[in-house]
């Protein structure tokens, strides 16, 4: 779920290289950019 270590990772790096961090991570095919940012909290949430 994206976002849910926030602001525990800002000793290390802004809002912005996180962001662009987990989209390089997740660029590769299977859904993991949409679990990664949308699913796990539509889930988690009971959304």
């Amino acid at each position: 779920m994206s976002g849910s270590d926030w602001p525990v990772c800002l000793p290390a790096a802004g809002h912005a290289h996180v962001r662009r961090t987990a989209r390089e991570v997740t660029a590769r095919p299977g859904g993991e950019r949409t679990a990664l940012f949308a699913s796990t909290a539509v889930r988690g949430y009971d959304l």
